[in-house]
């Protein structure tokens, strides 16, 4: 289940993104400063001072205004999530792993390939990844022995790899919020040492191909070289060019104050001639001349590169190299095939030997789950006419990739703050998000949409946030683990003890930095979906959210669940949520904005979804198949 624990992934994204949230929030707060002293007796001929346009400032709109009834504040209405009470719960603990069909959705089978294409999918993005730079790899060395050029040899032992996960500890955890030994940890147990070693041997070949490390020797003769050229820059007087002559810049500002230090900043760090020879010329074709520039400049002055600039750099190659080559998953009607790209192809069976003892039935289970989502889905879908078919899903989602081509947040960087291992997990839940897009688009008027936007999701647009309390009792068994709960709720009830009591006491929530012994923090929806260990895979794998709920349907003092969630077996078990209290900033913007209305639609979508999944999957007509 490794690739499950996508939290490192969303503590470096939270990371990148909350200065910018931040930022963003500080420039809406408006502040009207406080108007002048009334002006004196007998002055009545001074003309008044000119009114002050209101200032920004650099705090952000608060969620301080307390909601005594938030049902009445949302004008009795509503929206259109999932109530933990309708919630639709799927139990596939019977459906026999290694039959054949796996069961019957509406007459038609799962089969074991189904499971197995969906298996590969949702948990082979390593191997995929590996699988796709090799591909690369190999055509670079073809291109480069077919026009005659040398084809650098590289090698990888085990010691090598070691040497440099040693070095990862000491950066990458710091990124995501982790310890060395959170990290180290995270490997051993979630990859293993054996196929870390693999995939990190295709990997560093990957790396030393493109940007291998110059011999040690010709490293020291750069750097004396170097020193050398500093040592005589040094000696000529402060007021000469680098030819000796009287500098243009100091004639130009005859008389004007010197500033020493931005001319030392302005002056072109010294670098001696240097042969790059070891670098194949693919790898400056790569870049971009600036990068380029400064790469060969450090290189000549006999700096290494950072290993943060060299993943940097090896990731943007891989991108500009699969960029030119068809890359696509096998499609349904050539089950053989995982994925092919440039001619090669990656066979089914090779990839999920690859994934081998890691496929545990709790995995299977969860990939069953998706596929029953996604073929339910599909019969609602095609009752309208609505399902895209796989041609146009896979056109939107390149489009929907390069909106983020060039930003600071990476497309896959999105994916893994949204749930989802890579694209290869995300693209079936995709097309039927899309399709179920643009049913909705077809049915929205302007009415529904200010409906959801001035009701339902009032507080959510104004930047409310909510106070509450999460109990979670761990089971392994539905049964006894529900009768825990209910006597749990059934003392809350009671009066016998509130649930802020049981939540501290018999609740096993984790600890986070929004909860503490059960109790959440204030925070805004998106922020209670994350401290509830929510995301939107989670959201369509079992049709509900606690934190969609309570922010679009909840009321105060409401008891929301008991929900069963199991995707994760370490988090298995019955959850409930107490809604608290409200707060609003009352800082809306408005539906005739543009970007503001693109906003509601996006939002409508993703907090209808779930429900539309959860709804296709309690009308299906499910069926085991018959033994013997």
């Amino acid at each position: 289940m490794r690739q499950r624990k996508t939290w490192m992934h969303g503590w470096f994204l939270a990371g990148l993104c909350m200065p910018m949230a931040i930022a963003a929030a500080a420039t809406s707060g408006i502040v009207q400063e406080p108007a002048p002293p009334a002006k004196p007796a007998g002055d009545e001929g001074t003309p008044p001072a000119p009114a002050r346009p209101p200032v920004r400032t650099n705090r952000p709109p608060t969620a301080n205004m307390p909601i005594a009834d938030v049902h009445k504040y949302r004008g009795e209405m509503a929206g259109g999530v999932t109530r933990a009470s309708s919630h639709f719960d799927l139990d596939l603990t019977a459906v026999d792993l290694a039959a054949e069909p796996l069961l019957l959705i509406d007459g038609a089978p799962i089969t074991q390939a189904d499971l197995a294409r969906q298996v590969a999918l949702s948990f082979g993005a390593n191997e995929i990844e590996q699988f796709l730079t090799g591909v690369m790899l190999r055509r670079v060395k073809a291109e480069l022995a077919a026009t005659g050029k040398p084809v650098p040899s590289t090698t990888v032992t085990e010691e090598e790899v070691k040497a440099k996960f040693e070095a990862d500890k000491q950066v990458v955890p710091q990124m995501r919020g982790m310890t060395p030994e959170q990290y180290e940890k995270a490997i051993l147990e979630g990859i293993g040492w054996e196929r870390y070693v693999e995939l990190q041997r295709q990997q560093l070949e990957f790396e030393r191909f493109f940007l291998p490390d110059p011999p040690e020797d010709w490293v020291k003769r750069q750097r004396e070289l170097t020193k050398q050229l500093e040592e005589e820059a040094a000696k000529k007087p402060a007021d000469t060019d680098a030819t000796g002559g009287a500098g243009a810049a100091d004639d130009a500002d005859e008389g004007a104050p010197k500033n020493d230090d931005a001319k030392k900043q302005a002056t072109p760090a010294l670098a001696p001639p240097a042969d790059l020879s070891f670098i194949p010329d693919k790898t400056w074709e790569l870049m971009d001349p600036r990068t380029a520039e400064t790469l060969k400049l450090n290189y000549a002055r006999g700096h290494g590169l950072h290993p943060l600039m060299r993943s940097g750099l090896i990731a943007s190659f891989r991108k500009k190299l699969l960029s030119g080559v068809e890359v696509r998953a096998g499609r349904h009607d050539e089950p053989e095939v995982a994925i092919a790209c440039g001619g090669e192809t990656l066979a089914m069976k090779d990839l999920l030997a690859l994934l081998g003892s890691r496929l545990e039935d709790a995995a299977k289970r969860v990939a069953l789950r998706e596929l029953v989502n996604l073929r339910a889905t599909d019969v609602k879908l095609k009752k309208t006419g609505a399902l895209l078919s796989e041609v146009d899903a896979e056109k939107r989602l390149s489009e929907w990739r390069k909106k983020y081509e060039g930003s600071l947040i990476s497309s896959d960087q999105i994916l893994q703050a949204y749930g989802y291992n890579s694209i290869w997990h995300y693209r079936e839940v995709f097309r039927r998000k899309q399709s179920f897009r643009d049913l909705t688009l077809a049915n929205l008027n302007d009415d529904k949409l200010k409906q959801h936007y001035d009701m339902a999701g009032r507080v959510f647009f104004e930047s409310g946030t909510c106070i509450g309390q999460i109990l979670f009792v761990p089971a392994t068994d539905r049964a006894s683990g529900r009768e825990k709960i209910d006597a749990l709720l059934a003392e809350v009830a009671a009066g016998t003890r509130s649930f802020a009591a049981v939540a501290r006491a018999e609740g096993k929530f984790p600890d986070s930095a929004d909860v503490k012994s059960g109790a959440v923090a204030p925070i805004v929806r998106n922020k209670l979906r994350s401290a509830l260990q929510e995301s939107d895979y989670l959201n369509f794998l079992t049709g509900h959210s606690f934190a969609d709920e309570a922010f679009y349907a909840g009321r105060e003092g409401q008891i929301l669940g008991p929900v069963w969630r199991d995707s994760v077996p370490e988090r298995a078990g019955w959850y409930a949520f107490h809604v608290d209290r409200w707060f609003t900033s009352g800082n809306r913007a408005q539906l005739d904005d543009p970007k503001v209305r693109d906003r509601a639609i996006d939002d409508l979508i993703d907090v209808t979804f779930p429900r539309f999944v959860n709804e296709a999957v309690a009308a299906a007509a499910f069926e085991l198949p018959r033994k013997g």
